[in-house]
């Protein structure tokens, strides 16, 4: 069954805030960092604004484009400019796209860069891409003056007066044109724009005219000032690593194997106690563990969810929702850049914890519509960054059932005698999940 675009935005939305979750970027916690800003001009007006801020190990970009998009991008990088990871947000605002987004992740593993875009600008969609980019790409975002930056970091580190820099965007490779002339560089983009730009003996961008497809002038808005890396890594400290239970032997343990629509599969653990579930997932992006607490019915009393990039040791993103008064639950997200943010939110008495793609909270949501019994159950949802939702259990026979998410449909499952999930085909995002072992 294929969903309008109407019907599905409530569930894109809500897989859009669990890819933003993932979407963490790694902050370097030592050194001294620049912030400043760029300025496109076309027409003497303003076409997009560009605040950003570079830490050693770290790019900060936030572009307005005004009555298009506002895109959030971060990147960890190397000393010659070379990314290890980008995560691009962007939010739409023009006339047709309004409440639009796309959210792009790319790691670098080896040679290959891995790339997972979600976008709901025309048709929702998700997918996965991996691309020949090499150990050390460099990184290119549109509008992004600072991005330019890079690629004539990596131009002038080879020499000579000119040279061809391939790099990735968030469409896929591409390569550039850089040609030296005294102390301004050329630059030829592959859509055919032109940026003739002055650089200084660091290889700042200092100014320039933008000529081809669109015209215009590239200011620098003041100089860079200097700032401490504690001021961009936000007023609070990270959270403590997970707290695993030691203590319990867990009465069942488990497996789930995603298949996503695109890319390779990956595995989630899972462990369970009457009032805990544990679960690990790694994902060729990301590794998450998350950690739900539950009352004696089940329900919720604090889900934790931390996000790890590939090969790390260290979460660069954590986010937890626990109830606090009657009807009201308490949200908290950290991230290096920010710190850590309260939000209050109304919660249902009998809210369950849910992330959109987790075998094991979607178990749980299965086993409680199992024991409420009735051949439709509705149960109340809520995401670690406190969102709540609504989950529709409609059972076709005892083994299977088809679920909606606000009233649209989100999967079809099959469980066992105990109501415990084998599989689910995710009509949202076209893929499956299976039960392998536990």
């Amino acid at each position: 069954m294929r969903l309008s675009h109407a019907r599905r935005a409530p569930m894109i939305a809500a897989l859009a805030a669990a890819l933003a979750l993932l979407a963490l970027p790694c902050t370097a916690q030592q050194g001294v960092g620049e912030r400043g800003t760029f300025v496109v001009r076309r027409h003497g007006q303003p076409a997009a604004t560009e605040r950003w801020e570079r830490l050693a190990g770290r790019l900060h970009s936030v572009i307005d484009v005004p009555g298009e998009a506002t895109v959030d991008w971060s990147a960890t990088t190397g000393a010659d400019g070379s990314f290890s990871r980008f995560d691009v947000n962007s939010a739409f605002h023009g006339p047709h796209t309004e409440g639009k987004r796309e959210i792009v992740q790319a790691t670098v593993v080896g040679g290959r860069t891995v790339m997972r875009r979600w976008n709901d600008a025309l048709v929702p969609m998700a997918w996965n891409d991996t691309f020949a980019t090499g150990p050390n790409p460099v990184l290119a975002i549109p509008q992004s003056t600072l991005t330019v930056e890079l690629l004539l970091m990596r131009a002038r580190a080879r020499g000579g007066s000119s040279a061809t820099i391939p790099f990735l965007q968030p469409t896929g490779p591409a390569e550039a044109e850089v040609r030296w002339v005294g102390d301004s560089a050329d630059v030829r983009m592959p859509d055919g724009t032109r940026m003739v730009l002055a650089v200084d003996a660091r290889g700042h961008v200092l100014g320039g005219r933008i000529t081809g497809r669109d015209g215009g002038t590239i200011e620098r808005a003041g100089q860079a000032t200097r700032s401490p890396a504690s001021a961009a890594a936000g007023p609070a400290g990270p959270p403590a690593e997970p707290d695993r239970e030691r203590s319990r032997t867990p009465s069942e343990t488990g497996s789930f194997v995603h298949h996503p629509r695109r890319g390779d599969a990956y595995t989630e653990r899972y462990a369970r106690w009457s009032d805990r579930i544990e679960a690990e997932t790694q994902s060729p992006l990301v590794r998450m563990v998350e950690i739900a607490e539950l009352a004696g019915d089940g329900t919720l009393r604090r889900f934790r969810s931390w996000s790890y990039p590939p090969g790390a040791t260290r979460f660069d993103g954590w986010s937890e929702v626990s109830r606090a008064a009657a009807g009201q639950a308490r949200a908290r997200r950290w991230r290096p850049a920010t710190g850590t943010r309260d939000t209050a939110r109304a919660l249902a008495p009998a809210a369950l914890p849910i992330r959109l793609g987790s075998g094991a909270l979607l178990d749980q949501v299965l086993r409680h519509a199992r024991r409420a019994g009735g051949a439709a159950v509705e149960v109340p949802v809520v995401e670690s960054g406190g969102e709540t939702h609504v989950i529709e259990v409609r059972w076709s026979d005892a083994a299977h059932a088809v679920l909606t998410w606000d009233g649209q449909e989100m999967a079809r499952v099959q469980v066992d005698a105990r109501g415990r999930l084998l599989s689910a085909d995710e009509v949202y995002a076209g893929s499956r999940i299976e039960r392998v072992d536990g």
